[in-house]
C-alpha cells in the first residue's frame, strides 16, 4: 500500500492543513484532508481534471464564483448542498470509461462544480470544489480511474481512553467498492492508539500513522 501524509505548514496563522494520499490500487487513489482552526471557516478543497464532464450535471443550482484569484477563472458553475456523497464523471479518452470523482458522505458539503483553466484560460477542464463551514473536519474523497462505483463513509474513532477523536487529529473511512474487499484506512500523523467502530459494529485497533485493513 503506497500512500503519503503531507502537512501544510504555517500557511495561516489559525489553521492547519494534513492532506494523506494512499493509492489502493492501480484503479484507486484516496484522498483525506484533514482541516483544524480555532474559528468556524469556510473550507474549499479543489480538484481538476483533465478532460470533460462525462454528462451534463443537472441537479444543482446556478452558482457566480467570486472575482478573487483563482476562482473568477471558473464558468458554468453549478452548486448542490447534501450530507449523502458525490459521484462525479469524467471522460479522459473517448476510447476510455469515465473516471468517477466521490466524496464520502456524512457531512454537509456543498460540491461546486464547473470548469476550470488547464493548458491556457481557453482550454477549459473540469473543477469540482468541495466546501464546509468548519473549523474541525476531515474531507474523504477520491478518484476511480476506470470509473468503478466506490462509496465512502466516515467511522467513529476513539483514544485510549474511549474518548472521542476529532476528524482532523485522526480519521477512518469506509470504503465499499464493487467486485473487491470492503476496506476501512484510517490516517492518524500523530501516532495515537486508536480504536475504530466499524460498520457491523466490531472494533479495529491501530497506532500506526496510515493504517488500511480488509474486511
Amino acid at each position: 500500500m503506497d500512500y503519503a501524509i503531507t502537512d501544510a505548514g504555517p500557511i495561516y496563522d489559525d489553521l492547519t492543513f494534513r492532506h494523506t494520499t494512499a493509492m489502493l490500487d492501480e484503479d484507486l487513489m484516496v484522498f483525506i484532508d484533514q482541516v483544524q482552526a480555532r474559528t468556524v471557516h469556510t473550507l474549499d478543497i479543489a480538484y481538476h481534471r483533465k478532460g470533460t464532464w462525462a454528462r451534463n450535471l443537472t441537479g444543482g443550482t446556478g452558482w457566480t464564483p467570486s472575482q478573487r484569484d483563482g476562482y473568477s477563472y471558473l464558468r458554468d458553475a453549478q452548486i448542490v448542498r447534501a450530507d449523502t456523497g458525490v459521484a462525479l464523471g469524467v471522460c479522459n479518452k473517448p476510447y476510455w470509461s469515465p473516471s468517477t470523482i466521490f466524496l464520502a458522505r456524512g457531512n454537509m458539503t456543498e460540491t461546486i462544480t464547473a470548469t476550470g483553466v488547464g493548458a491556457h484560460e481557453e482550454d477549459r477542464v473540469p473543477m469540482v470544489i468541495f466546501r464546509r463551514q468548519s473549523r474541525d473536519t476531515a474531507f474523504g474523497w477520491g478518484v476511480s480511474v476506470s470509473g468503478k462505483v466506490v462509496t465512502m463513509q466516515p467511522l467513529n474513532v476513539v483514544n485510549a481512553a474511549g474518548q472521542a477523536v476529532s476528524p482532523s487529529t485522526a480519521s477512518a473511512f469506509w470504503v465499499t467498492v464493487e467486485n473487491s474487499p470492503n476496506r476501512a484506512l484510517v490516517t492518524n500523523p500523530d501516532r495515537l492508539p486508536l480504536t475504530v467502530s466499524l460498520t457491523d459494529g466490531s472494533l479495529w485497533t491501530t497506532q500506526r500513522v496510515f493504517d488500511v485493513g480488509d474486511f
